[in-house]
This record gives structure tokens, sequence and C-alpha cells, in this order.
């Protein structure tokens, strides 16, 4: 079978674009694989690290899930909509739109999740949950940790792991690596990132002249994921405050700059296909002369 040179084309750009992605992706995969965080110490007076471990609210498995269903189902049920409404909807048509949007998405998610990793292998934070997870071996007295008008820097420590637990070890090892991966909230970079950028494209995609209160809630119903993914990590003692706060400003900001550089890359398509739908009035003779001396 011979290809056609826009089939050629075609695999030429989507080879590009999983290359692209694959970039991004690897080292995201080899830190969580074979990366260790910064080991950084801790004074012993400090509340913010002795809270107990809780299961999170939202796990990992089902925030990924949502990050990319939800918004790869918006995307469909808006590209199809419009299709249908300009009455040129085709599965081709809407196959090469949505591999667009996604392949846009997907790569601005990798992005995002690079900076998180590597924020968070960089600076080592220390979980709220640190003391009951790490459960060092020494005393916590003023002989080890100093006074509070003298606090020692704990730097000198091995953490036994977490006691009276029905956990595996496998689990406890988890908990171990983990628990130095606190800044910043990767639950909230890739929910805020997500579910803006659902939002913008919804604002600027979807009309609202039939449905007039659909738009507004589905916004508002991606806007409350986000916060309550967020806030959960407060509250299970995953993260402290301010990381949840820089990991929503983190994906607030590469959903934004994702998004916008969608939207000019359709707006340059849609400004093209305006200039084409004008040539129209020029007379035939004029364009195969236009043609012929090679004007634009």
């Amino acid at each position: 079978m011979m290809l056609t040179p826009s089939m050629r084309k075609m695999i030429c750009v989507m080879t590009v674009d999983l290359v692209c992605i694959l970039l991004v992706a690897i080292p995201c995969l080899l830190l969580n694989l074979i990366g260790e965080p910064y080991m950084q110490g801790f004074f012993c007076s400090d509340t913010s690290l002795h809270h107990p471990y809780h299961d999170s609210t939202m796990p990992t498995w089902a925030l990924i899930m949502i990050s990319y269903i939800l918004p790869g189902t918006i995307f469909c049920l808006v590209e199809t909509s419009i299709l249908k409404h300009l009455g040129a909807f085709t599965s081709v048509r809407l196959i090469r739109v949505l591999y667009n949007t996604m392949g846009v998405f997907v790569f601005g998610s990798m992005v995002n999740q690079l900076l998180t990793d590597t924020t968070k292998y960089t600076i080592g934070g220390l979980r709220p949950h640190f003391m009951a997870v790490c459960n060092p071996d020494m005393s916590l007295g003023e002989t080890t940790c100093g006074g509070s008008a003298g606090p020692v820097y704990v730097t000198d420590y091995v953490c036994l792991g977490q006691a009276n637990t029905t956990a595996s070890k496998a689990e406890l090892a988890e908990r171990m690596h983990d628990m130095r991966l606190s800044f910043v909230s990767g639950h909230a970079s890739l929910s805020v990132y997500s579910m803006w950028f659902s939002i913008v494209y919804i604002q600027r995609r979807m009309g609202t002249r039939n449905y007039r209160l659909v738009k507004p809630l589905i916004q508002v119903g991606c806007a409350m994921f986000a916060l309550f993914t967020s806030l959960s990590r407060v509250s299970d003692y995953k993260h402290h405050p301010e990381d949840v706060v820089c990991g929503a400003f983190l994906g607030l900001a590469i959903s934004t700059l994702t998004i916008s550089f969608l939207t000019s890359r359709q707006e340059k398509i849609s400004n093209r296909a305006t200039s084409t739908t004008s040539l129209m009035n020029v007379s035939t003779s004029r364009m195969y002369t236009e043609e012929l001396t090679g004007s634009p």
C-alpha cells in the first residue's frame, strides 16, 4: 500500500509529537523509580511535622483518571457540538481536532508533572506526618533537640519506620520514601492544571445560546474538583498549606500557557479559513493569474 503525501506528513507529525511527550515523560518516570529526595533535617519543636498518618481522601489513581478522562470527555462533546452546528461533522474531522487538543493538553500536563517532581526531589520537603512515618531512633529531649532558647537542627538520625501498623513492608517503604516529597503538592498542581485548562477551554469554545446554564455549571464542577482535591491534601496531613498553594499556582501557570498556545493556534487556523472564504469573491481568472505570478 502506497502512502500518500498527506499520510506521510500525518505520520511524521504524530511521531514528532510522541517523541516530544516522551522526552518530558521519561525524566518524570526515572525520578519516581530511582530518584532520591534531598535529605532535610528537622527541629524537634516543629509541631507541623508531628501529625498522624492518614490515607488520601483523593487517591492518586482516581486523581489521574479524573484529570484526564473528564477533560477528554469535555473536548469530545464540545468539538462534536461545534462540528454538527457547522454542518461539517465527520469522524475524521472530529479525530483530527481531538488529537490536536489532547496532544497539547497531555504535553502540558507532562511539563507540569516534570516541574512538580523536580521541585519535590530537589527540595525534599518534609510532610506533616514525617515524625509518625519516620519514627527517628532518638529521644526528643533537650539533650538531642536543645531547649526553646536554642533549638538544635537535627540531621544525624535514622528512621525506624512506623510502629503499630498493619501495612506491608512494601507500603512502609513507599511511605518512607514519600515522606520527603511535600513541596510542592502534586495533587494540587495536576488537578488545577487539568481543571483550569477545561474551564478556559469551555469558555472559549462552548457557546451559551441554547444551554446558557450548562456552561457555568460544568465550569463550577471543574473548579470544585480542583478545590476539594487541594484542600484534602491539607486535611489529610499530606501537605502543608504553602505546599498546596505553590502547587496550585504552578498548575495554574502551566495550564494558562498551554491553553494560550492552543487557542492562538486555533485562531490562526480560523483566520486562515476566513481568508480562504473571502477569496471566493475573487474572479476565477484573477485567482489563476495570482497563482501564476506567485502572488500570496
